[in-house]
């Protein structure tokens, strides 16, 4: 939970500390990208798995239960 939270604050930062007069979304993602880097990298000091890794296993897991799900659906429908 650290770690997005620390992302998401390294992404304003970026924002903020870009000389432009407004909120651009692509300034916010390039920032979020550069602190997703600055967290791979010093990730280890945390004490804690990376989190787009406890994300992507999230993403796998909703992708099997849907998968699951419509086929069992079909089956039944059959």
């Amino acid at each position: 939970m650290r770690q997005i939270v620390l992302n998401i604050l390294i992404a304003f930062l970026w924002v903020l500390f870009q000389d432009q007069g407004s909120f651009l979304f692509s300034t916010f993602v390039s920032g979020y990208l550069i602190g997703l880097i600055i967290i791979y990298i010093l990730h280890r000091f945390f004490g804690q798995e990376y989190y787009l890794v406890k994300i992507w296993i999230a993403i796998k897991f909703l992708g099997i239960y849907l998968y699951q799900l419509i086929t069992s659906s079909l089956s039944i429908i059959k």
